[in-house]
C-alpha cells in the first residue's frame, strides 16, 4: 500500500493569530497561572516552602500557552516541537509527587488558553483549584514527623506532656545516652498549623538543647 504524503501538511507557515486574540490568549493563561500559583501556597503540606517553584508554574503556564500559539494548525512544527522538548532533562528532582501533578495542571491551563478555550481554561482551573482545597482541608490536616530531641538531663515525662497538646498520636522509636547527653527520636502526628507552636514549646522544656522536625520527605524544621 502506497502512502501519499500531502505538501501542505509539511508548510512551515503558521496561522496568523490576531494581536488582539494572542493578548487574550496571554491574559487568560496568566490569570490561570496565578490561580494555579496561589493555591499551590495556600494547600502546601512540605516543612520547608519553595518559592522558585511556585514561580515556575507560572512560568510554565504562559510559556506552553506560547508555545501553543506557535505551533497551532501546523504539522510540522508540532512533530519539530516534539522532537525539542524531547532532549530536555530535569537536573532538579522532585521531591514531592503533588509537585508532578501541579505541572501538569500549569500545562493544561497552557495548552487551553494557547488554543483559545478561554472558558476550559478558566473553569477546569477553578474546579481543580475547589478540589484541591477540599482534599487539603479533609484529608490532609494531620502530617507524620520524626521528631530528634538532644540535650542533657532533660524530662522525658514533660516531653510527653507536650504532645498532649499537639498531637494525638506519638510513639518513641530510638533513645540514645551517653556522657555527652541523650538523644530521642519520637514519631509523631501533628497539624500543618501547629508544627511551629509545637517546636517552640519542646524549647522551653529545661535540659533540651536542639530539636529537629523531619517530615516524611526528609525536609527539616527547627
Amino acid at each position: 500500500m502506497e502512502i501519499k504524503l500531502l505538501p501542505e501538511m509539511f508548510n512551515l507557515t503558521t496561522i496568523v493569530i490576531p494581536l488582539e486574540q494572542m493578548f487574550l490568549n496571554l491574559l487568560v493563561a496568566i490569570v490561570t497561572s496565578l490561580i494555579i500559583s496561589w493555591v499551590y501556597k495556600k494547600t502546601y503540606s512540605g516543612v520547608i516552602y519553595s518559592k522558585n517553584f511556585n514561580i515556575t508554574l507560572i512560568l510554565v503556564t504562559v510559556v506552553t500557552a506560547g508555545v501553543m500559539m506557535v505551533i497551532s494548525g501546523n504539522l510540522a512544527l508540532s512533530l519539530g516541537m516534539v522532537g525539542a522538548l524531547s532532549i530536555i532533562r530535569f537536573r532538579s528532582a522532585i521531591k514531592d509527587i503533588r509537585d508532578i501533578g501541579y505541572l501538569f495542571w500549569g500545562m493544561a491551563g497552557g495548552l487551553a488558553a494557547g488554543t483559545s478555550n478561554h472558558i476550559i481554561a478558566l473553569s477546569s482551573t477553578v474546579i481543580v483549584a475547589i478540589l484541591m482545597f477540599l482534599t487539603h482541608y479533609f484529608l490532609g490536616e494531620k502530617f507524620s514527623y520524626l521528631l530528634i530531641i538532644k540535650g542533657v538531663d532533660y524530662q522525658e515525662d514533660q516531653i510527653e506532656e507536650k504532645f498532649k497538646s499537639f498531637s494525638q498520636r506519638y510513639k518513641l522509636k530510638v533513645k540514645n545516652s551517653d556522657d555527652a547527653g541523650k538523644e530521642m527520636i519520637y514519631e509523631v502526628q501533628i497539624s500543618k498549623k501547629g508544627e511551629h507552636q509545637f517546636v517552640d514549646q519542646l524549647k522551653n522544656v529545661q535540659g533540651v538543647k536542639t530539636i529537629n522536625l523531619l517530615s516524611n520527605k526528609g525536609e527539616i524544621l527547627g
